[in-house]
Order: structure tokens, then sequence, then C-alpha cells
């Protein structure tokens, strides 16, 4: 009995000291976290493939195969539409909305007056002065909108219409003073066209005026024909014969007289007492004109 209970400790021993068997191959299929096929990835699938792309082909990261659904060359990650095959990087880029070559511009070398990003074809306020191009009477120009301020000048800036608003417009050409080259409409340029009017502020003084005048012109003195000279209208000196004929002038009491200047009131008329014709006396107040 004793020498049975030796053998059966000695065999237990034995056993204990023998190297541990080999693990059993997995079963084809089986899953789990080392690699075990040539490509050196692991199988599981939270991780990468064991293709040779290198590639995960997991619902969360890339697939091993690009994808390109519209068939332009390009593929999902590179083409900003991949639902299109006109857009993709390189494409021609038209001036609309799209950005037909994946740049982030819609511009390029379409006009962009002002660079606000939309091409001027598709900018409905060209010009970025707030106002539409439909409404706005230069929509390329930011300065001329309805309600800018208006100058002195030949652009309608407020678009309503007129160049004259509140400026001076002696003639009612619509012209402003200001840029009129005949501001008083007498048919002759003053001093912003040839020059050859002497008083452009009043329509009756201009060269080869023909009539005289006894109230200053706007400008100052009687030149109204623009000639240099101030030429009187009634001259002094009067001459009575005997029982005529009788000259008018201008009279100094019963003698006759110098004229008095232009615009100065005086007395003309005449006063002759020819022997054997009676007197002859008549005067009137006149005012002397000039041109």
């Amino acid at each position: 009995m004793k020498q049975g209970l030796w053998l059966l400790v000695i065999g237990l021993t034995l056993v204990g000291c023998l190297p541990a068997p080999p693990p059993r191959p997995e079963a084809p299929g089986a899953v789990n976290d080392d690699d075990d096929d040539a490509s050196g990835d692991d199988d599981d699938a939270s991780s990468d493939d064991d293709d040779a792309s290198s590639d995960d082909d997991d619902a969360s990261s890339d697939d091993d195969t690009p994808t390109d659904l519209d068939g332009d060359g390009w593929d999902a990650e590179t083409d900003c539409d991949d639902g299109d095959s006109t857009i993709y990087p390189g494409a021609d880029e038209l001036c609309d909305t799209i950005d037909s070559d994946c740049d982030g511009s819609l511009v390029d070398e379409s006009p962009d007056l002002d660079q606000d990003g939309e091409p001027d074809c598709i900018d409905v306020d060209v010009d970025g002065d707030g106002t539409l191009n439909d409404s706005d009477c230069a929509p390329e120009d930011p300065l001329v909108h309805p309600g800018a301020d208006e100058l002195c000048d030949l652009v309608d800036s407020d678009c309503d219409g007129s160049l004259v608003d509140e400026d001076a417009d002696l003639d009612g050409d619509d012209l402003p003073d200001c840029v009129d080259a005949d501001a008083d409409g007498d048919g002759f340029e003053g001093p912003l066209g040839v020059g050859n009017d002497c008083d452009d502020a009043s329509n009756l003084a201009f060269p080869g005026q023909q009539a005289f005048f006894s109230t200053e012109m706007t400008g100052g003195g009687y030149d109204y024909n623009c000639n240099g000279s101030e030429e009187l209208e009634f001259t002094s000196g009067f001459v009575c014969g005997s029982c005529g004929p009788t000259v008018f002038g201008w009279r100094s009491g019963n003698a006759p007289g110098s004229g008095p200047a232009c615009g100065v009131l005086g007395t003309w008329g005449a006063y002759c007492p020819s022997v054997g014709c009676g007197i002859y006396d008549q005067s009137s107040p006149q005012t002397q004109g000039c041109r």
C-alpha cells in the first residue's frame, strides 16, 4: 500500500516537470486581438484591415477604395461636389454662383467691382453703394445713387433727373451756372467758355449789342456791347438856326449844357430864341443811356 502511494506521488511530480503543450490552432474565421496574416495588420473590426492597402475598412474611417460618385476622375475627398461631374479641381470656372473649380472663389478671372466675392455678372449691387442695379442710374459708380450728395457739376449724383437741384440756373437750361459755358443764355459764352461775353450773368450784355441801357450791368459798368468802352446814347450841343431847324440836346437852364454820365438824370430838350420866329422851348428829364 505504501509502495503504491509513493509511485503515485512520483508520477505526479514527473508530470508537473514536463513542458506545457502547444496552443490549439483557432478555428477558421475566429477574431482576436492578434494578427494572424502576412499583412502585419490586425483583423478586428475596430482598427485596420488586413489587406495590402493599409487603409481601414470600417464605417467610421476611410474606405480601401476611394469613391468617385460622379465619375469625373476626382474622389470625394478632393471633389467639392462629388454629385456633379462638371465640378472638380481644375474645371472651367463660369461666371455664376457655382465654384466649379473647387478653389473656394466664385470670382476667379471675372470682374468684381466692389470686391465682395461675387462676380459682377450675378451681383445685384455691382458698385456696392447699397442701391440695387435696377434702381441705380449709375450702377458702376458708388458715388452716384438715389439720395447721394448732389454736387455742382455735370453728374446727376442723386439720380433725380436734374443737374441743378439747389444750384443757380440763370437761363433755366438745367445746367447749373457753375458749369454752364453760357450761363445767361444769350448765345455767347462767358468765362467758362471762350470768354467773349463780358457779363455772362446778364443776357443783355454781349458782343454786338445795339441797344443802350441806363442801368449798370450785373458785373458793373455800361459796356453792354463788350467792346471795351462806354458809348453815350445822347450827346450834348444843339444848334438853333434862324427860324429853324432846332436840334435837341442837353440843357443847362436856358442854355445848352454838357451831357450827364451814363445812368445819370439830366434835362434834355431845346431852347431857341430865334429872331422873328418866336421862342421855341421844349425840355424833359432824361437819363443818359450807354452801351
